[in-house]
């Protein structure tokens, strides 16, 4: 008796499962209602690469002509975002093109950097190259050789060998100088005032001041808050953005991160759909 209540419980979770999993797939089904538009979806986005133009949307323009910059992020995955945006901006103002660079994980104990995330998987590529040219780092060789001779400076520090190792090898480099520019400013200031790191690059001015090179192409290493986010939040909440926050605010809006679990929704999607035609033709 007590074995025959046993598989009675074992059956009732199964068909738990069954219902738990039927209505969820439900709940995919409404949002994709062409069945035809998933698989065509997935069709696109199941190709798996390192570095590659199949796999992200960059510029197909030929940037021999251009002056380049490629940003070494710093930090966890938002402070790379932000310092994403940052140096479009800064290469913007500087007449550069800029390259997506390497992304990595979490700054801590278990990812020091010693791995590293593809530019599309943190932001949207697609999006982004419909309103800027990027570079896609498979090109980086190509127009800029393998040595960059010169690196621009934020001012922040944060050392970390591996990745740099990284950063290089992502990109073709062999190496780069150590030819660093740091950001002068008053000399008014104190020494301290004077060592800060940049916080005022909304002002294009000034960063040409500071960082306009004839150097093909130039590293900016740890873009971060050079344009302070609580300026930017102010003029998001304001009714009228100001002129000079114009083109940061548009970076940030053209800087979405991919959307997450479409390529799940739509596998769902077609499952459901295939069982439900199953049953209609029985």
């Amino acid at each position: 008796m007590k074995r025959i209540n046993f598989k009675n419980k074992i059956i009732y979770i199964f068909a738990l499962l069954i219902i738990v999993t039927v209505f969820y797939q439900a709940i995919i089904l409404a949002k994709f209602s062409d069945v035809k538009q998933a698989r065509k979806y997935i069709e696109e986005n199941s190709k798996t690469c390192d570095i590659c133009a199949d796999c992200a949307t960059f510029s197909q323009k030929n940037f021999t002509q251009e002056k380049i910059l490629i940003p070494l992020l710093v930090w966890g995955p938002n402070n790379q975002i932000q310092g994403f945006r940052e140096s479009l901006y800064i290469a913007n103002a500087l007449g550069r093109k800029l390259v997506a660079p390497p992304f990595f994980p979490n700054w801590n104990h278990l990812a020091n950097g010693s791995s590293l995330i593809h530019p599309w998987n943190r932001i949207d590529t697609q999006l982004l190259s419909k309103h800027y040219d990027i570079v896609s780092p498979q090109k980086v060789v190509e127009i800029c050789g393998p040595r960059i001779r010169l690196n621009l400076s934020t001012g922040i520090v944060s050392y970390n060998p591996n990745r740099y190792s990284i950063f290089k090898k992502y990109l073709g480099l062999d190496s780069w100088s150590n030819a660093f520019v740091f950001p002068i400013s008053d000399k008014t200031l104190s020494p301290e005032e004077e060592n800060r790191p940049l916080s005022n690059a909304i002002d294009k001015t000034y960063l040409n001041s500071i960082y306009k090179s004839d150097e093909k192409c130039v590293i900016l290493e740890y873009p971060w808050n050079s344009i302070p986010a609580y300026d930017i939040f102010v003029q998001l909440k304001s009714q009228k953005i100001s002129e000079e926050y114009k083109e940061i605010v548009d970076i940030i809006k053209n800087t979405k991160r991919p959307a997450k679990g479409s390529k799940l929704k739509a596998k769902l999607k077609i499952n459901f759909s295939n069982t439900i035609n199953t049953i209609n033709m029985q």
